[in-house]
């Protein structure tokens, strides 16, 4: 990960394998959701390592004020799994994806203390312990994610609402029915086998059903 600080535009320029992130000079604090605080980044200016905080300082020393505060680790300690799928270590403990975060309180402690597929699993990092500034960060991709499905599935009941009625089915309801004014369906007579004019010679439901008998 490479950080450039582009002091012509006054913004934090952050280049991840997902693209080029760019940060206002102003609003330094949110690179910690791109990075977690034990991170380090290339800083192309002298090519040393350098980490989020280190930056914001940077900024800070330069006469720009940011609007909110650094994020301040509590000290808590968090249990998560990066990967998206279930992990399973026994009947009453699992981590169900990557916003399933569980915080290390004393009866964790015991479990992680006791459980020797647990220790492993954090040894391997399929399981990391993770502060306050990380658990932020994913919960804020937890929001915009939830936001995109909701969107989603919003595009999709309209869709459903275009194919059953013309507009949607709150226009529908509220014009007190489904609009059938822009319909192109032949109208039938049911007092013959024709359209509206033709009735087949029958000129009420009696004759009609007589016809049927025969008669």
């Amino acid at each position: 990960m490479i950080l450039m600080l582009n002091v012509n535009n006054s913004t934090i320029e952050l280049y991840t394998e997902e693209g080029v992130v760019r940060i206002p000079f102003t609003n330094a604090e949110k690179l910690y959701r791109y990075v977690d605080e034990n991170s380090s980044m290339l800083y192309v200016t002298n090519a040393t390592t350098t980490g989020p905080t280190d930056v914001v300082n940077m900024i800070k020393s330069m006469g720009v004020s940011v609007i909110a505060q650094v994020p301040v680790d509590s000290g808590v300690r968090y249990l998560h799994s990066p990967s998206k799928g279930t992990i399973y270590i026994n009947e009453h403990l699992k981590f169900e994806g990557e916003f399933d975060i569980k915080p290390i309180d004393e009866k964790m402690t015991q479990t992680i203390q006791s459980n020797r597929l647990l220790q492993q699993l954090i040894k391997n990092k399929k399981i990391e312990v993770i502060g306050e500034i990380k658990r932020s960060k994913l919960m804020v991709n937890f929001k915009s994610n939830q936001d995109k499905l909701i969107e989603k599935q919003h595009k999709i009941d309209a869709g459903y609402d275009s194919i059953i009625v013309d507009g949607s089915a709150e226009a529908a309801a509220e014009a007190g029915g489904i609009n059938t004014s822009g319909s192109n369906a032949e109208e039938i007579n049911i007092m013959g086998a024709g359209g509206p004019t033709d009735s087949g010679g029958a000129t009420s439901m009696s004759e009609l059903m007589n016809s049927f008998d025969g008669e």
